[in-house]
């Protein structure tokens, strides 16, 4: 009962919120059976007042008989009939043949019997069994049946034996209803435990199926991506080389120039050199040739005969300065 009335609490707090007046009511009324269940009247009594005070505003009347059936009940337990009657009155006006009217009949014919009306108690009970029939509701029937056995006990105990017997009777089928219905529904379930195990094996299947395909493809990324990084390894590593290798052709080339620049320099220098030297080896030859003239000169001086060699020397050396 109290996670009943969690839930219902919630339930009206979002009618309320929306807002919808009448299924605020309605949910109110449910308040109202479940309170009576626990036994607490006074809460039971606070939801009634609430909803009919709210019930008198409203437009849309359909949630009136229920509920007048929920107050009347709150009355009856309280031992407020004139109060109680009031409101299953009313609610049998409202609806006629439906449940609540059916409900509101019974309750009636239960109060007048316990104010020893018996008369009045059959009549509200013949007209709870005529609508439950006209509806045909196995568990109201059952109890308008019961209720006329318990009427007519004291007075006629065979009628009382009969209404008792119908209410068996109507027992006995609405279990066999019940276990046809469970029967029925255990078949529907078991077949529909079956399909959901299919449908629960087909959807692990497919779970698998997508696993293995999702693997696959990554176990196929990873192939591709070590092939692709070994590649680009290989194809860096290969840079490297060739990068090493032109930088030594490179080195050896600057070289090469190097030693040709050097080369040709000292060719040059060479040359140079050569060029100044023949001068100097003129001027030095010269100089050997001005010594030995002179050797010459002063030996021919001792000898007495100067002139003659003097001039034929000097021609000799003009001749050779002149070559």
């Amino acid at each position: 009962y109290k996670e009943a009335v969690n839930s219902l609490m919630e339930s009206k707090g979002i009618f309320d919120s929306i807002p919808a007046p009448d299924f605020s009511v309605m949910t109110k009324g449910r308040l109202i059976n479940t309170y009576l269940s626990m036994g607490q009247y006074d809460s039971a009594l606070y939801y009634a007042k609430v909803a009919l005070d709210e019930l008198a505003v409203l437009q849309n009347k359909w949630p009136q008989s229920g509920l007048y059936v929920s107050v009347g009940e709150v009355y009856k337990v309280m031992g407020n009939y004139p109060m109680a009657m009031k409101y299953f009155t009313e609610a049998a006006k409202s609806e006629g043949t439906s449940a609540s009217a059916t409900m509101a009949y019974y309750n009636l014919a239960q109060i007048q019997k316990n104010l020893n009306n018996a008369d009045s108690s059959i009549y509200y009970v013949e007209q709870s069994l005529a609508a439950a029939q006209t509806r045909g509701s196995y568990p109201q029937i059952i109890d308008a049946y019961r209720l006329m056995a318990d009427i007519h006990k004291a007075q006629d105990p065979v009628q009382a034996n009969e209404y008792n017997r119908l209410a068996l009777a109507y027992k006995d089928s609405l279990e066999l209803i019940g276990k046809t219905v469970a029967l029925e529904t255990f078949i529907e379930f078991d077949e529909q435990e079956r399909q959901q195990e299919l449908a629960a094996a087909q959807a692990e299947f497919q779970s698998r199926l997508k696993t293995n395909a999702f693997l696959g493809g990554s176990f196929t990324l990873m192939v591709i991506a070590l092939l692709l990084y070994r590649s680009n390894r290989a194809k860096h590593k290969s840079k490297q080389r060739i990068e090493k290798a032109y930088n030594q052709l490179k080195s050896t080339q600057n070289q090469l120039i190097h030693s040709e620049k050097m080369a040709s320099l000292g060719e040059l220098t060479a040359g140079i050199a050569h060029e100044i030297q023949n001068p100097l080896n003129f001027v030095n030859n010269f100089s050997e040739v001005n010594k030995e003239l002179v050797d010459e000169l002063e030996q021919e001086i001792e000898k007495g005969d100067a002139v003659s060699y003097t001039h034929l020397r000097a021609h000799e050396t003009i001749h050779a300065i002149s070559y």
